[in-house]
């Protein structure tokens, strides 16, 4: 069997819950980025290249960074109560 999960579908009770609360509703945001290494990167999980100063010799040292980014938003009253 297979189930269509939709963004609406995920987000509806918590649009709901938001809709129904009384006065101001703040949106905290974070954005964190896990960042691990692989022997082989290739394309599975590559974030980005950076360029990491120089080798002794004075070759560039470029590392291929892999991970996830995670962008997350908590939903609170102005007292801080968490937004159900």
């Amino acid at each position: 069997m297979t189930i269509r999960v939709t963004e609406h579908s995920v987000l509806a009770g918590h649009f709901a819950a938001t809709a129904a609360s009384e006065g101001p509703i703040l949106i905290l945001q974070d954005t964190t980025e896990f960042i691990y290494s692989r022997a082989q990167p290739g394309k599975i999980g590559f974030t980005k290249t950076i360029h990491a100063g120089r080798y002794k010799a004075g070759q560039p040292n470029v590392l291929t960074l892999c991970g996830v980014q995670m962008h997350s938003s908590l939903a609170v009253t102005l007292t801080g109560t968490p937004s159900v």
